[in-house]
């Protein structure tokens, strides 16, 4: 179950795991394990006084908590991350720029993996509060972006509604990854895709409340079906190969 991220993405995550431990570093214990609470992450059982607790905080956070959560939190709180925050837009927005690539719908066309790497690095929804505001906006995006496809909203099938159909044999299911019944449930719709599409995948838009390994954990149900899971600007975890359809 491979991540298919890309150089870009792979920098960009080396960026944020360095710009969320200055932020870390600017709070206090009491801070991090208020923050730990609202994300639903265990805290470290250790004494507040154990001088190393903060850095332990530090390697036990990676993978769990977004940037965006910390950035929020510490603005609730008045806690000075301007200059982090500033350091982490400059960092990421060079990275982008150095990693600017443009793909041809004909390159994209012959291998689906491409055409959802494209979509995690290209497609960048604008206050989305619900799923189906991100699947307009992501169905415009591949209509602008490969105008050559055929893009159809909510097509019925034996299997139910297919959100969104490419060219009549690719079925993408959009989703706002923030509550875990949604999560839940989304496992069973993608796996209804996988019995009538050619390729499928969920196409995931993390708002940062949930906690980035929670979301891989439903990723890899999704995948074991045999289906793709797309996280925007984040990675493409590849299907499991050989699960019967």
């Amino acid at each position: 179950m491979k991540m298919l991220e890309t150089p870009e993405q792979r920098k960009i995550k080396e960026v944020e795991e360095e710009e969320i431990e200055k932020a870390l570093s600017k709070m206090s214990i009491e801070d991090i394990e208020t923050l730990c609470a609202r994300e639903d992450i265990k805290p470290i059982k250790a004494p507040k006084k154990d001088s190393r607790l903060a850095n332990r905080y530090v390697e036990y956070l990676k993978g769990k908590i977004s940037i965006k959560a910390i950035f929020d939190y510490a603005h609730e709180q008045k806690i000075d991350i301007i200059d982090i925050e500033d350091d982490y837009e400059k960092r990421t927005a060079a990275i982008r720029e150095n990693f600017e690539e443009d793909y041809s719908p004909e390159s994209i066309d012959r291998d689906f993996e491409d055409f959802l790497r494209t979509i995690s690095m290209k497609f960048s929804p604008v206050k989305c509060n619900n799923d189906e505001g991100l699947q307009l906006q992501l169905a415009q995006f591949i209509k602008t972006y490969f105008p050559s496809k055929s893009v159809t909203i909510n097509s019925e099938t034996t299997e139910g509604t297919i959100s969104i159909l490419i060219d009549s044999e690719y079925g993408l299911l959009p989703l706002i990854a923030s509550d875990r019944e949604e999560l839940r449930k989304m496992v069973g719709t993608i796996e209804d895709y996988t019995k009538v599409c050619t390729e499928s995948s969920v196409v995931a838009f993390d708002t940062g409340k949930l906690p980035s390994i929670e979301i891989e954990e439903y990723a890899r149900e999704v995948v074991g079906l045999g289906a793709y899971f797309t996280v925007i600007n984040q990675y493409v975890m590849r299907k499991k190969t050989g699960v019967e359809k």
